[in-house]
């Protein structure tokens, strides 16, 4: 996976995204963004996808419902459509995919001798896709952005983007309900009833039109559901760039440097050290309140008293625990030594 987003080497998307959250004179203007038709497209590959049906029913009809003409036309249909779309430049693997499944569709409708169930693969594939769709979708892995991001050269990016992801997910529902679960019902319907004409042309009509169409619903939803400051599909947004609200612990965080900066001079405080200053005041503080309820017989008098320990202080207390106590400076003993020690 690249460590570049794309949208760091053009360099126009992401001005646009900084002036739209500074609020500057480019927040009006909406991103521009791609259509999500534009970047599947898929038209000429639906459309060549439904003709090998239809020439097995016009094979099927034509022959006196004969299946093995019905299959006959419908794989050298397919194999000239193959050949067309390699001349103009599609991948081998497609076209080969593409015409296996007319064979096979051929073969298990030859093996049953029942021509409906040459639409049997197209019934059962719709039936996975819808599955397929849905666990996507709840699994946070929506498929429409895998098929959109995959276009893009995106790889997995994109789900870094919650808001992408949350948009991806809602427009995937277009497609689980809107095509893939309603040619379920459809082909299904028709297929238990063994109506083969109907089934050509409804395997006609739910191909590229259905396909069109879901692909602008998609589109639509997939738009109205990202933010307007989003930069578009090709622009994934990643958790670091967004504007999201301070966690808790931030809003703590604030909350104390706020605090601590109050209590500290305004003029030379730093906000940011505030709080830290504080803690280490209220750990000199707690410090001295030990120190002083400590036991006092365990103290030393002479190193805890400055006064007392100078030798000519006159107010130093006598060693001798008989000696009475220093005269008060005012008293008639006022200007003679203590008693006990030498003038």
């Amino acid at each position: 996976m690249s460590d570049t987003p794309p949208h760091e080497t053009s360099g126009a998307a992401p001005d646009r995204r900084e002036a739209a959250q500074r609020g500057g004179p480019e927040s009006a203007a909406a991103p521009r963004r791609e259509s999500l038709a534009t970047l599947l497209g898929g038209r000429k590959g639906a459309i060549d996808a439904s003709l090998p049906p239809v020439a097995f029913v016009v094979g099927w009809l034509v022959s006196g419902s004969s299946i093995g003409w019905g299959a006959a036309a419908a794989i050298a249909l397919s194999v000239g459509i193959g050949g067309f779309r390699l001349a103009r430049g599609d991948k081998v693997r497609a076209v080969l995919i593409s015409l296996a499944a007319v064979v096979l569709a051929a073969l298990i409708a030859l093996r049953t001798g029942r021509a409906q169930d040459f639409f049997l693969i197209q019934l059962l594939s719709n039936v996975a896709s819808a599955l397929a769709w849905a666990v996507s979708i709840v699994i946070r892995w929506p498929l429409l952005g895998v098929v959109v991001g995959t276009v893009l050269g995106q790889k997995t990016r994109w789900r870094a983007d919650r808001d992408l992801l949350r948009a991806y997910s809602r427009a995937s529902w277009v497609w689980v309900f809107g095509q893939y679960t309603l040619r379920v019902a459809v082909f299904g319907m028709l297929w238990w009833a063994g109506e083969v004409v109907a089934l050509g042309v409804a395997r006609t009509v739910l191909s590229w039109p259905l396909v069109a169409l879901t692909v602008a619903v998609s589109g639509w939803v997939l738009r109205r559901s990202l933010p307007a400051e989003h930069p578009g599909l090709r622009h994934p947004v990643p958790p670091e760039g967004r504007d999201s609200e301070p966690s808790g612990t931030a809003r703590g965080d604030e909350a104390a440097a706020a605090a601590g900066s109050a209590t500290a001079d305004p003029d030379t405080a730093d906000p940011d050290t505030a709080t830290g200053d504080t803690a280490d005041g209220a750990t000199a503080i707690g410090d001295t309140t030990e120190g002083a309820s400590s036991d006092p017989a365990s103290r030393d008098p002479a190193s805890s008293d400055p006064v007392s320990s100078d030798p000519a202080s006159p107010h130093r207390a006598s060693s001798d625990p008989a000696s009475p106590p220093p005269a008060s400076p005012g008293g008639a003993n006022a200007g003679s030594a203590p008693p006990g020690r030498d003038k």
